[in-house]
């Protein structure tokens, strides 16, 4: 275990916070979704959270129906694209994360002959659904994820 403290990244709206565990920095990749992006090299460990408002969405879109469409959504992108190899999606275990609904899925993809292995994590706040997404190469992975499950375990709606 490395050293320091524990460090808070909020979103630009200020809605959304997390909490990464020591050795995590604001990621400087880019990101067109990302309200937070995060990073920690060392272990080769990538995050985004993504924030959408439910009043811009469907009335009565419960956790499980968003969830789908982004998956759907992601695997149409990479298809269409052909970045992404041989993509498998788990089934969701479902969490609650600070009083709020959530379901986590790992999904593993080849992307450019390099393999990773993505934690991504769907939450329901009363005004929002949010993504947390997370990922790393599989020598890496149990490693990180630990990390991975304090990080998307932290995600806070503050107002």
């Amino acid at each position: 275990m490395g050293g320091g403290a524990p460090t808070s990244f909020t979103s630009p709206d200020g809605r959304i916070i997390i909490t990464t565990p020591a050795g995590w920095e604001k990621g400087t990749f880019k990101s067109e979704l990302g309200k937070i992006r995060i990073s920690n090299p060392a272990k080769h460990g990538y995050g985004i959270v993504i924030i959408e408002n439910k009043a811009d969405l469907k009335d009565g879109l419960t956790l499980s129906g968003y969830a789908q469409i982004i998956l759907k959504l992601a695997d149409k992108k990479t298809a269409a694209t052909g970045t992404t190899e041989d993509r498998t999606v788990s089934e969701p275990s479902t969490l609650t994360i600070n009083g709020y609904p959530a379901m986590r899925y790992e999904i593993r993809a080849t992307v450019q002959n390099t393999k990773f292995v993505y934690s991504r994590t769907f939450v329901q706040t009363p005004d929002l659904f949010v993504q947390v997404l997370l990922w790393t190469v599989p020598s890496h992975f149990a490693e990180d994820q630990p990390d991975f499950d304090s990080i998307a375990g932290s995600l806070k709606q503050v107002k």
